[in-house]
């Protein structure tokens, strides 16, 4: 059975904002965040029909301004809002409409 750090180590390495790199003072593996400059773009499309430039928010795949600090809706008034708004964008799929 894998450890929990063992598993916290591969999911950090494939979110992409952590890289493994050998440290030769302690002569053992560690993981190091990847800087700000190198972590991956949001990707949301844009109005103006391009893609978003800023970096993602750590752990997530997208910025802050597309949803990456967001946590859900938490009340069931807001569950139910959510859930209606997802049914009629598969339905508008399902006709052809994008």
């Amino acid at each position: 059975m894998r450890s929990r750090w063992d598993l916290e180590r591969r999911w950090k390495l494939a979110s992409g904002l952590y890289r493994e790199v050998y440290n030769e003072r302690t002569q053992a593996w560690q993981l190091q965040k990847i800087p700000k400059r190198l972590r991956p773009l949001c990707g949301a499309r844009t109005r103006a029909g391009g893609t978003c430039q800023a970096r993602a928010v750590f752990g997530r795949a997208r910025c802050r301004r597309h949803g990456g600090l967001s946590t859900g809706p938490k009340t069931p008034e807001g569950r139910a809002r959510i859930a209606e708004s997802n049914r009629r964008r598969a339905r508008r799929r399902e006709n052809g409409a994008v």
